[in-house]
């Protein structure tokens, strides 16, 4: 591995995704003696590449954990949530997974009329406690240490026979190959169940999940229909949405 190298890999521990037009600017070479750069780290797995750029491999099965995302990217998180509580109605039925975007759309939803709300998230379920107008229906399962979700074929069986208007999705990353992606094997057990049952599956994601991709996949892109995020996301994703017909909503 040369220094140009380590350098990119440097890179990548701070920002996860580096494009390729960043690396050959930052680097003053060809895209090309890029590309040949990010097909050595990808050999020695040390990176992997996705569609225009390059990913950290150091993520893909380390997942934050709930207190600590939760207090990560706080202004975004909120921005993302009044966008999202918009378009919950009063008498809907939604569901909420375990991500922390979802803890903060929740938040503002104590004010909905007769809202039902399925979820496996536990803090959730702790911020639901005291509002009488919100209907909450939680499944069996197992309760995840310090993620305080619940998981397991229990917990799958228990959602495949709850049909809702809207799931609103938290990932860990969004990626034009990959397609959306998150860390736990059995979260995305529960994803999968929830999406399924969804007339409209809306992901909410801010700004450094895009070009991202954690351990296992959830769907491809072409299955969601709306992405709310905190801001303008990078043209390559803006047109890729576009052409699958994906709602882009941002401030």
């Amino acid at each position: 591995m040369n220094n140009r190298q380590q350098e990119i890999l440097s890179i990548l521990s701070d920002h996860n995704f580096a494009s390729v037009g960043y690396l050959s600017g930052h680097f003053d070479v060809s895209e090309m003696t890029i590309r040949r750069d990010l097909q050595t780290l990808e050999e020695i797995n040390a990176a992997r590449r996705v569609h225009g750029g390059v990913v950290s491999l150091s993520d893909f099965g380390r997942e934050p954990v709930f207190d600590q995302r939760a207090l990560s990217l706080v202004e975004e998180k909120q921005i993302i949530a009044g966008l999202a509580a918009e378009l919950v109605a009063d008498n809907g039925v939604i569901a909420l997974d375990t991500g922390s975007s979802a803890l903060a759309l929740v938040q503002k939803l104590t004010v909905k009329k007769n809202l039902t709300i399925v979820t496996s998230n536990i803090h959730i379920i702790r911020v639901c406690l005291n509002h009488p107008n919100l209907k909450v229906i939680v499944p069996g399962g197992i309760l995840r240490p310090y993620e305080g979700s619940l998981v397991g074929p229990t917990t799958v069986e228990s959602l495949s026979s709850c049909y809702v208007d809207q799931f609103f999705m938290g990932v860990g990353g969004i990626d034009l190959e990959a397609g959306v992606t998150e860390y736990s094997m059995e979260d995305i057990a529960v994803k999968k169940i929830m999406a399924a049952n969804a007339r409209q599956i809306i992901v909410l994601a801010d700004s450094s999940k895009f070009g991202k991709v954690t351990f296992g996949s959830i769907c491809p892109l072409e299955k969601l229909d709306m992405i709310i995020t905190n801001r303008k996301i990078p043209d390559a994703f803006e047109k890729a949405f576009y052409r699958l017909k994906v709602s882009v909503l941002y401030p």
